[in-house]
């Protein structure tokens, strides 16, 4: 048995950093930052969707807010993660400036029951689009080959790994707890769905501009681009065997007839904002 973690506070991600230097500057600031007060979300799914995953938007210092989520999930996923998982996962971290010490997460990653491991991967997920929305902006104020474009690639690998975490479950605890869980009554709406998260829109706004930002200044078969085209195909490809394992051919809670033709057209429009068409 687990006992539930306490609400994740994460700044709402129109706010975050512009560098990552700006990130690992909040770093070093002393403990928990000030949380400032919860900010309203943007609209009903939304608001549904980060209070089931515990998340909480501050109106507080951003960099200070996103580099203590950072430190706190990265912890955890780093104790949970397999030895090439855990690669990845500290790799992003020294990208914000964190030097992990998986000890202090407690408890053992196979105790954890499914839902609150659903829960707890996908606050990780959360903060790892945040920190590669800052690596894709700090990629727009320098030289596409050697800023934040890698260090973004970097971080969606951390993705693919963090989503091999989150759904380390059998396919029966899947259909007994977590689903239900995020359909009513449980929850007051229907549809739930990844697309509600204010994280992974900004995420995809912020390929989509840097996509753009890339063409006009760089050829387009560039190291760093085909780093990050890379990347985006490994995450894809660990979301599809998340949704092929758990759901297949079946329907989704978002109600499409199909879920793994719903996320293979999500993959290309991600890989097509990246690509800058």
């Amino acid at each position: 048995m687990t006992v539930p973690a306490p609400a994740l506070l994460l700044p709402h991600p129109d706010h975050l950093p512009e560098t990552l230097m700006a990130l690992r500057a909040a770093v070093g600031g002393p403990g928990a930052p000030h949380p400032g007060t919860p900010t309203p979300r943007r609209s009903p799914r939304e608001r549904c969707y980060d209070e089931f995953f515990g998340v909480i938007r501050s109106s507080g210092e951003p960099a200070s807010v996103l580099a203590h989520a950072l430190r706190t999930t990265l912890t955890i996923g780093c104790a949970w993660a397999e030895p090439h998982q855990r690669t990845a996962i500290t790799r992003a971290a020294r990208l914000a400036g964190l030097r992990l010490v998986p000890g202090l997460a407690t408890g053992r990653s196979e105790d954890v029951e499914p839902l609150e491991r659903w829960k707890t991967g996908h606050r990780l997920f959360f903060t790892l689009n945040q920190l590669a929305v800052v690596a894709l902006r700090q990629a727009r104020s320098g030289s596409c080959r050697f800023t934040g474009v890698v260090a973004a690639a970097h971080v969606l690998r951390a993705g693919a790994a963090v989503m091999a975490l989150t759904a380390a479950f059998d396919e029966a605890s899947y259909y007994r707890t977590v689903r239900p869980a995020m359909a009513p009554p449980g929850l007051p709406l229907e549809g739930f769905s990844g697309l509600w998260s204010a994280d992974h829109r900004a995420l995809i706004k912020e390929l989509g501009v840097w996509g753009e930002h890339h063409a006009r200044l760089c050829h387009p078969d560039c190291t760093a681009r085909r780093a990050l085209l890379a990347a985006l195909g490994q995450a894809g490809a660990a979301h599809h065997g998340v949704c092929a394992r758990f759901v297949g051919r079946r329907p989704s809670l978002a109600g499409s007839d199909d879920s793994i033709l719903v996320l293979e057209r999500l993959h290309r429009a991600r890989y097509r904002s990246a690509a800058g068409g």
